[in-house]
């Protein structure tokens, strides 16, 4: 007897959704999309296996959780930027082995078991007359060509539409094929296929914002009898990401909001977001700098449940005004002296945070200010740039008295990490301390002045609280050791500032080493800052990619604990890394409550502009540089919200067009928005990407003055006129230049004479500029692209695979470049560090077709 066919079924889905975001995930009736065609493979006993190919770390999780019995592939790096699903098809397949591949999608919610069987069935019963099925729509209706040719019926013999012979629609609900076929066409319908109709009801694909809501509409009405969905989870009382199943078949959304404060945070928003929503919950972003005040939050008061917050002012009158809505406040970090937790009790609301977070990351920073005033690298350092050849005198950590203010976990750590060093270790504390582990690293406590008048070094890590406030004062200041260094990495208050800057003037403390500060950020009219023997940071002394991460997960986990939503096993379940190159679109919700967000100093920021920042590669280097920690404002001449593939990821976006900013009679409006970008810079600028283009496509013969004018004042002109309008926020930032030019300014083709003309050009306008902007240092650069996976690029070969698939084999590399990998490669040229000595270069990206004679296609 015949072993049974292994018959797979393929189900590829994407994280994000470029028109509606976040699809397949987003709950339809209250259950994520994708749950509905899964549950509808389930129940097909001819399949005996489904896999899911994903990039996307929630979705990954709901199936280990909810359909354990379903094969997870984690889509490779190179199959994450919209590739041909038949690409993806060609991946999956040799992964996973099976006799039939059938293939369909999440964005068909309606398909039912039975229909599904029935395309099984039918291939089976036809193969091998057919090598291949896919799902259709009859269509009886009237149709034309773009010519306005009748493609289907004479128009001088009027028909009813129901008598007109019928044309199919390929609906990308069902494909069925062998690995054979789509390994030698590279293309999952075969040299004979079938074409399997599915009922229209059941062939709605979801692949627009009307058409999200026309489904909503559907299965409001139909799903029951349509679908017959059966929760997958036995556990009645569980929650399918985010969403609570109540009794019975009735689904209700979580409404919580949680307000997002946390500065340390922010860089990352867009990495979370999805997290938080995928658990139910509805996130604002706030506008913060280094924190919100009383009045900051009481914008917000009565409108979030739940905050992830830095050192914000929680105060009575802020708790008054939240509660009783207002259930946790989560802390980014360890410590809560700024958010009253006393008070907070009062009214009923939690308050947590991260204990020990930042321990390693701290006490390593107290030793690197120890052994930089021991061994006077710094001062050193200073002289010999100043041609000083002085022998200045250091000292060795073993012979000197270290004490420790706070021996809690954290002044612990340094006094462990100080024990190799062989230096006399002493501490203070109002608690006490472990015998134990003062034998075991020889320290001796002692009271606060005994440890002001005897110690070298002194370090704080206590708690704010009354009794630690102003620990270091002006009374006490006087009784120090002469020489002695001070410093503070704990919080800020517990040094008067005006008693440091007493005991520098007069010659007690040898030097200081502050991390935090009375006043933050730290007022430009400091006296601190005119020490030469003082260190100063900016709350930085936390600064660990790991500990940053921990602290992350943990506020996240706090805030679910406390609104008891069901967390177990979040982190394990998700793959961090991939979160990292998420580009989901997200905006400060600030405006949907009301309220106007605070404004905040620009200066900290590294700010990039990017120029036609919608298209495949413009959004693709927008996400890029966000990841590198960039604010980024986008400039587009095109409206986000009417055109398609336009993909706005920007932090700041702004409508313009480029060109009319270098036309001989200036576009107003241009020149208004351009100032307005310039005002957003706040005088620093770190990163111009000249990225909009302009292509004509013609012979030489029909090119237009209007086609040559266009095409060189936008890929000429305009990002000369740019660099030389922000010049002046370039050079204040030591900034630099990346113009995208193309291929074709070294080897073009027929028809692309303006284009490569004008790309010619940019690069030639590149060299000239960086050796004119060389001494200010500003570095101009030119990346030239090959052919590129954008949405346009896609949209060009869609009735022709073959020419794509032939372009992507004639590179040497054997496929074709990602927009993502452009983006990367500005990235790398942005940085001062890594790519400091290259400027006036002009540097291919393109997969060795430029060493090719001719291009095939």
């Amino acid at each position: 007897m015949d072993a049974p066919l292994k018959i797979v079924a393929l189900v590829p889905m994407k994280h994000d959704s470029v028109r509606v975001p976040r699809k397949n995930y987003r709950p339809l009736l209250n259950r994520p999309l994708f749950h509905w065609i899964l549950t509808s493979l389930s129940k097909v006993s001819l399949i005996t296996q489904i896999v899911v190919d994903t990039d996307s770390p929630e979705i990954t999780h709901s199936i280990k959780r909810y359909f354990p019995s379903i094969v997870v592939i984690s889509r490779p790096p190179h199959l994450c930027n919209d590739p041909p699903m038949n690409e993806i098809l060609m991946h999956d397949t040799q992964v996973i082995d099976a006799d039939i591949y059938l293939q369909t999608h999440s964005t068909n919610p309606f398909l039912s078991p039975s229909t599904i069987t029935s395309a099984i069935q039918k291939f089976l019963s036809s193969t091998p007359a057919y090598d291949s099925l896919f799902s259709v729509t009859r269509v009886q209706k009237r149709l034309y060509s773009q010519l306005g040719v009748a493609v289907n019926h004479n128009p001088n013999i009027l028909l009813r539409t129901q008598d007109l012979p019928p044309v199919y629609e390929e609906n990308s609900c069902i494909y069925i094929f062998k690995r054979c076929h789509l390994a030698e066409l590279r293309n999952r319908i075969g040299h004979r296929p079938f074409m399997f109709e599915t009922p229209p009801e059941e062939s709605f694909d979801i692949d627009t914002e009307v058409e999200w809501q026309l489904a909503t509409k559907i299965a409001e009405e139909f799903y029951s009898d349509m679908h017959g969905f059966d929760d997958p989870d036995p556990d009645k009382n569980s929650t399918v990401l985010g969403v609570e199943k109540v009794e019975g078949q009735t689904y209700e959304f979580n409404k919580n909001t949680v307000l997002i404060t946390a500065p340390y945070m922010m860089p990352h928003v867009k990495r979370f977001v999805p997290i938080l929503e995928s658990f139910g919950l509805r996130v604002v972003v706030a506008d913060v700098e280094e924190r919100l005040e009383e009045n900051d939050l009481l914008q917000y008061a009565n409108k979030f449940d739940a905050v992830i917050c830095g050192d914000d002012r929680f105060t009575e009158t802020v708790y008054q005004a939240c509660a009783p809505r207002l259930k946790v406040v989560s802390k980014w970090g360890t410590g809560v002296d700024s958010l009253s937790p006393s008070i907070a009790q009062k009214y009923g609301v939690a308050v947590t945070r991260t204990p020990g977070a930042f321990t390693k990351p701290v006490s390593d920073s107290v030793i690197g200010y120890i052994l930089a005033f021991a061994r006077q690298q710094p001062k050193m350092d200073k002289a010999m740039k100043n041609n000083d050849w002085t022998k200045i005198y250091g000292s060795t950590i073993g012979e000197k008295t270290v004490g420790v203010i706070g021996v809690g976990q954290i002044g612990q750590a340094v006094m462990k990490k100080l024990v190799p060093f062989g230096c006399k270790l002493l501490g203070y504390d109002i608690a006490p301390v472990e015998s134990s582990f003062l034998k075991a690293v020889k320290a001796t406590m002692t009271t606060l002045d005994e440890l002001l008048r005897t110690c070298d070094f002194i370090t704080i890590h206590c708690e704010l609280n009354e009794q630690s406030h102003h620990i270091i004062n002006t009374n006490n200041i006087e009784i120090i050791k002469k020489g002695c260094i001070l410093i503070n990495t704990a919080r800020g208050p517990c040094v008067q500032e005006e008693a440091a800057v007493l005991g520098l003037r007069r010659g007690i403390l040898g030097g200081a080493a502050f991390d935090v500060f009375e006043s933050e950020p730290l007022p430009k009219s400091s006296l601190l800052s005119e020490f030469d023997n003082v260190m100063l940071a900016p709350h930085n002394s936390n600064q660990s990619p790991v500990a940053h991460e921990n602290v992350h997960w943990n506020s996240i986990r706090n805030v679910l604990m406390e609104l008891k939503i069901p967390w177990e096993d979040t982190k394990s379940a998700i793959d961090f890394d991939s979160y990292s190159s998420l580009g989901t679109k997200f905006e400060t919700s600030l405006s949907e409550l009301g309220k106007t967000p605070k404004s905040s100093d620009a200066g900290s920021k590294k700010y990039a502009i990017v120029t036609g920042a919608l298209g495949g590669i413009g959004s693709e280097t927008v996400l890029c540089l966000q990841d590198k920690g960039y604010t980024v404002i986008g400039l587009d001449r095109r409206d986000p919200n009417s055109v398609k593939n336009a993909r706005n990821v920007s932090d700041h976006f702004f409508n313009v067009d480029i060109a009319k900013f270098v036309a001989m009679e200036k576009c107003p409006d241009t020149i208004k928005t351009l100032e307005a970008v310039k005002a957003q810079l706040a005088g620093s600028l770190h990163l111009l990407v000249n990225n909009a283009a302009h292509q004509v496509v013609k012979p030489c013969e029909a090119i237009t003055s209007d086609d040559w004018r266009e095409t060189m004042e936008t890929n000429v002109h305009a990002p000369f006129a740019l660099t030389q309008y922000f010049l002046p926020e370039l050079k204040a930032s030591k900034g630099s230049v990346v113009n995208i030019a193309s291929i074709h300014a070294n080897l073009t083709k027929p028809g692309f004479v303006a284009y490569a003309s004008s790309k010619g050009a940019l690069v030639s306008l590149t060299k000239s500029m960086a050796i004119d902007l060389g001494p200010s240092g500003v570095r101009v650069n030119a990346i030239l692209p090959a052919a590129v996976s954008t949405p346009m690029l896609m949209d060009g070969f869609k009735d022709n695979p073959s020419g794509y698939d032939k372009l992507a084999s004639f590179h040497p590399i054997g496929r074709i470049g990602t927009p993502r990998e452009v983006g990367e490669f500005v990235c790398f040229l942005s940085n001062s560090v890594d790519a400091g000595f290259v400027t006036g270069s002009a540097l291919a990206i393109d997969g060795g077709i430029g060493g090719r004679l001719q291009d095939p296609v």
